[in-house]
């Protein structure tokens, strides 16, 4: 996490945007190796946590085969809303009758998508009346997580949830590669894109 006294303008930022409603869906802060991006996603789980927003935390390690997995982070957004939301569960549960876990655990990202989430996001829009204002998803180092094609469908499956589901924000920090930026820094992604080395926090 930060240092005490270290990135309180950007985590203040970040914890304003958590509660605004027109606000971006999507926070997309990239920068050089070295530059904070982790620190700054590390005490933002941690202050969400200790304000009691609803969030999913994934941090991605090239160094780790979990972490770099890229198949892996929807089953684990999917496993936190089924904590969170009783009627998640059960919309869940109903669209993967006659799935096998194989297909969850080995499929592909866009099949995982589609089994997990996919015909659920529809109900899922719907049920904002019942929850609090936003759950949170915090993905750290993208650039870590998979080779560039599992990283680039990975990457339009979360916007896609964040642009859809009106009680989901997204908050991610990379390194600016070509696959990441031309997802979240295109004209069309609807977000907030901040490039850490230049902001003066």
């Amino acid at each position: 996490s930060c240092l005490a006294g270290t990135r309180e303008e950007i985590l203040a930022s970040v914890m304003s945007w958590t509660r605004n409603l027109k606000s971006p869906k999507t926070r997309w802060v990239y920068g050089v190796a070295g530059s904070g991006k982790s620190a700054v996603a590390n005490s933002v789980a941690a202050m969400l946590d200790e304000q009691k927003i609803p969030f999913t935390c994934f941090s991605c390690s090239r160094d780790d085969p979990e972490l770099s997995d890229a198949r892996r982070v929807l089953p684990t957004i999917a496993y936190r809303f089924s904590q969170y939301y009783d009627d998640y569960r059960v919309t869940m549960t109903e669209s993967m009758r006659g799935a096998t876990s194989l297909a969850v655990e080995k499929g592909d990202i866009k099949e995982q998508s589609d089994l997990l989430f996919g015909e659920s996001f529809t109900k899922l829009a719907g049920l904002v009346g019942r929850r609090p204002r936003f759950h949170v998803l915090v993905i750290d180092a993208l650039d870590e997580c998979g080779p560039d094609s599992e990283r680039k469908i990975l990457s339009e499956c979360l916007l896609q949830m964040a642009n859809t589901i009106p009680w989901v924000k997204l908050f991610i920090t990379s390194r600016p590669e070509p696959g990441i930026r031309d997802i979240f820094a295109a004209p069309g992604s609807r977000a907030l894109s901040i490039d850490i080395g230049a902001e003066p926090y």
